[in-house]
C-alpha cells in the first residue's frame, strides 16, 4: 500500500475567521485490508494542522477496486462530558515523588567512639572557629504537585490575566486554598496552547508544589517557638564549645524560621 496527500478538504471557521475544524484528504492505493489502511493515514498524519489538534480518523469511500479515500479531521473534540465542555469545568491532578533535603543535625546521636562530642551535628569536621564545617546529609523526603486543569474560553485569556498568573509565580497561598492551610501552597505557573481571538474553550493547567505545615518544631533536641508554614526556612547558628576536660565540641547558639517566598491571593486564579 501507498499513501498520498491529494488536498486540503472542509473548513469551518467562526465569526472571527478562526479556523474551529479542517480536514486533510488523503487517498490509499492498493488496499487489501481496511484496517491495515487505518493505520498507514495514522502512521502519516501530522498531529496538528492550522493550529488545531488531532480529532479523528473517517474512512470516506473506496475509488476503484483497490483504492480507498480517507478524511483526517482536526479540531477541539467534544467527546468530553457535558460538565467538561462548560467553562468553568476544573480536574486535578496529584503526583507525590520522592524528594530530598538536606539535615545538618541529626533527631538524636550517640558517639561510637572516641570522647568527642559533636552536639548533634551530622558531617562536623571536629573542628571549631573560623575551620568549623558542617557538611550535613541529604534525606529522602516527600516531594508533592498538583495540577488543576480548567476550562476557560480562549478570548478570556488576555494579557491582563496572563499578568496575574505572572503575579503569583513563586508565591504562596496567604489564605486557605483548595483545602491547604496558608502557607503550604505555592504556586509553580500555569499554561496553555489555544487560537488568538478565538471563543473556543481550551484547558488551562495551574502547578502547585505543596509543603505540609509542622505544628511542632524540634532542631537537635530543642523545641522552638511556634510552628513553622510549610514553605518557610530553618536554619541555624552553630558555635564550637569545650567541656571541662578541654574536649572540643559543636553546639546551637540560635534558629531562625524564616519567611523566604511572598504570599499571594490566589483567588485571582480563578479556580
Amino acid at each position: 500500500m501507498k499513501i498520498y496527500r491529494t488536498q486540503d478538504g472542509g473548513e469551518s471557521r467562526n465569526a472571527s475567521q478562526i479556523c474551529t475544524q479542517a480536514e486533510i484528504v488523503y487517498l490509499v492505493t492498493d488496499v487489501t485490508d481496511k484496517d491495515a489502511a487505518f493505520d498507514l493515514v495514522f502512521s502519516e498524519m501530522p498531529q496538528q494542522y492550522k493550529g488545531l489538534p488531532f480529532k479523528e480518523v473517517r474512512f470516506d469511500q473506496f475509488v476503484g477496486d483497490k483504492n480507498a479515500q480517507f478524511s483526517v479531521i482536526y479540531g477541539q473534540n467534544n467527546t468530553s462530558s457535558n460538565t467538561d465542555k462548560e467553562e468553568g469545568a476544573v480536574t486535578a491532578n496529584f503526583d507525590c515523588s520522592g524528594g530530598s533535603v538536606r539535615v545538618v543535625h541529626a533527631i538524636s546521636q550517640r558517639c561510637a567512639y572516641g570522647d568527642v562530642d559533636a552536639g548533634g551535628a551530622v558531617g562536623w569536621n571536629g573542628k571549631s572557629g573560623a575551620d568549623s564545617e558542617i557538611k550535613g546529609v541529604e534525606v529522602p523526603t516527600a516531594n508533592m504537585r498538583k495540577t488543576y486543569r480548567k476550562l476557560i474560553r480562549a478570548n478570556r485569556l488576555t494579557t491582563a490575566y496572563e499578568d496575574k498568573i505572572s503575579s503569583c509565580v513563586g508565591k504562596v497561598n496567604k489564605s486557605k486554598f483548595k483545602g491547604r492551610d496558608k502557607g503550604e501552597v505555592m504556586f509553580l505557573g500555569a499554561s496553555y496552547t489555544a487560537p488568538e481571538n478565538s471563543s473556543d474553550k481550551v484547558w488551562v493547567s495551574f502547578n502547585f508544589a505543596i509543603r505540609p505545615n509542622e505544628d511542632k518544631i524540634v532542631v537537635n533536641g530543642i523545641s522552638c517557638k511556634g510552628g513553622k508554614e510549610g514553605w518557610e526556612v530553618i536554619s541555624s547558628i552553630d558555635k564550637s564549645v569545650v567541656d571541662e576536660n578541654g574536649v572540643p565540641g559543636s553546639a546551637i547558639s540560635a534558629i531562625h524560621i524564616s519567611q523566604v517566598a511572598e504570599y499571594a491571593d490566589f483567588s485571582v486564579l480563578g479556580l
